[in-house]
């Protein structure tokens, strides 16, 4: 325990940090110089959260110590490259030149007593440049020992996995100015309130403990739709979409985080407020600047966030055991941007109705268009699966029908143009629409998915490869039906007639594709 003193000398630290740091980024001059910074911390954190073996998705944890960790290797080196090049551009040029004369001069001129307060004083780190630099030659540093280690043989151990994750963690942690583990929830250079609307809700209620509880949530998720940013799906580069697998071990760390301060500090605070907490909001109307009061109460607001806690829960549970499970072993580059591309789509959906359903519990009027730039209502994501579904299955019925009911036709050959056009569909269902699906539902879409993407036209020459596809398409059409009732039957679409005119015009985009 610290004694008073020692907590107002750790406090006074802790400004001096902050306040150095924040003049240090005012005077840089830099294009997008906090995106930079934002990079340069998600990586650093992403980096330790990928060590704990708990934040990855793993079929089997059993046998963790013994398998090979070279594919999680080189998804370090790949973070490792991005922190030095940020570094590189954080550091203004001519500094980086000083740093490196310093350090010529102290290897190869300075007698040993010298060399040791030479390196007294870099390890204190004065300022930002300095505690900058100290952390691009340590990354520089295990950038050697990572090479060297893949260099000794295929295969990489737990215990030189984890060694070398311990060291990566021990730089971090004593950086000064850079280190994204010190338990500073937010950072205020790029953690803020996107919209106006969302900064007048947190402004606008009136007990303080509850402002401050709802702007953690708002800011943590608003932290995790930033990360998810640099997610990029379509990236040219293997190694590079390999290694925003990094990216998710971090995300699914910070949900998991995130969940826990909502169930043992925000439920257990409303769970003991007893008063009617009111809302002020400025009116909608541009033409009226008074304010409208509204009044919360703790036991509805309650109900409410279990609700999110439940979504955000199975979403993750979702990502972790069906969309990336074991995703990290594949070097089949369809199915890895396939799996990277589902696991965005769903955390950042999920992301963004929790944060418009949260929102419309102290502003009724609000939508998810005032909030984000993009955004699908879940009525019209019930809408666009159901169009989905439905042309899905009238393109199975479409072939199904030419091979059952007419002679003259070659039936391999009909064959090979069905799978073709399922093959294009699924790519435009995959991109577009399977992050809509429920869990069970999805992890049947997913079996088929890759039956199609794995069987090419030229397979089906081969009687059990063609039999194989038979019986796989059959069944999942029966699937098709169920499914497509159940979701022609949600509340939601209730009222809510099938658009023809737009199932026809995807119908006719995708009958009588082809396939590689």
């Amino acid at each position: 325990m610290f004694s008073e003193d020692e907590s107002v000398r750790e406090k006074q630290y802790m400004e001096s940090i902050t306040n150095q740091r924040s003049d240090w980024l005012s005077g840089l001059h830099l294009e997008h110089k906090e995106e930079y910074l934002f990079q340069l911390e998600m990586n650093l954190k992403g980096l330790d959260r990928f060590f704990n073996l708990n934040n990855h998705s793993f079929s089997n944890f059993e046998h963790l110590i013994t398998r090979d960790f070279s594919e999680e290797i080189t998804i370090i080196e790949t973070a490792i490259n991005q922190i030095v090049l940020i570094t590189g551009e954080l550091l203004r040029e001519r500094t980086k030149n000083i740093f490196y004369f310093q350090r010529f001069i102290m290897d190869k001129l300075l007698e040993d007593f010298s060399r040791d307060l030479h390196l007294k004083k870099v390890i204190r780190q004065d300022n930002p440049d300095e505690s900058l630099h100290m952390l691009r030659q340590a990354f520089i540093n295990f950038r050697q020992i990572i090479s060297a280690l893949k260099g000794l043989g295929p295969d990489v151990k737990y215990l030189e996995f984890n060694a070398i994750g311990q060291l990566i963690t021990r730089e971090i942690s004593r950086n000064q100015f850079f280190n994204p583990l010190d338990n500073k929830p937010f950072v205020p250079e790029y953690d803020r309130i996107m919209t106006t609307r969302l900064s007048q809700i947190i402004f606008g209620i009136s007990h303080p403990v509850l402002r401050k509880k709802i702007s953690i949530i708002y800011l943590a998720m608003h932290r995790l739709l930033h990360y998810l940013q640099y997610i990029d799906p379509m990236i040219d580069s293997f190694a590079e979409l390999k290694g925003s697998l990094l990216y998710f071990t971090l995300i699914n760390s910070e949900i998991k985080t995130l969940l826990h301060f909502i169930e043992t500090d925000y439920v257990v605070f409303l769970s003991d407020l007893s008063e009617t907490v009111t809302i002020n909001l400025p009116k909608t109307s541009h033409q009226d600047s008074t304010a409208e009061t509204h009044y919360l109460k703790s036991d509805h607001l309650r109900s409410a966030i279990e609700s999110l806690i439940y979504q955000l829960r199975m979403e993750l549970r979702n990502v972790n055991r069906r969309v990336l499970k074991d995703i990290i072993l594949t070097n089949a580059e369809h199915r890895l941007r396939g799996a990277i591309e589902n696991a965005k789509g769903i955390l950042t959906n999920v992301l963004q109705q929790v944060i418009v359903f949260f929102s419309q519990e102290f502003d009724a009027d609000i939508r998810g268009e005032m909030i984000f730039t993009v955004f699908i209502s879940r009525l019209r994501q019930s809408v666009i699966l159901r169009r989905d579904l439905w042309v899905f299955r009238e393109i199975m019925a479409h072939y199904e029908e030419i091979i059952e009911t007419r002679f003259d036709v070659d039936t391999l050959q009909c064959y090979k143009d069905y799978l073709s056009a399922i093959y294009i569909y699924v790519l435009y269902f995959r991109e577009n629409t399977i992050n809509l699906l429920r869990y069970d539902d999805a992890t049947e879409f997913q079996k088929f998915f890759d039956l199609v993407q794995e069987t090419r036209v030229e397979d089906l020459d081969i009687n059990y490869r063609l039999e194989s596809f038979k019986l796989s398409a059959k069944y999942f059409k029966i699937f098709l039906d169920t499914m497509l009732g159940n979701v022609a039957n949600r509340a939601d679409l209730q009222n809510v007639p099938l658009e023809m005119d737009e199932v026809r015009e995807l119908l006719n985009r995708f009958i009588g594709g082809g396939k590689h």
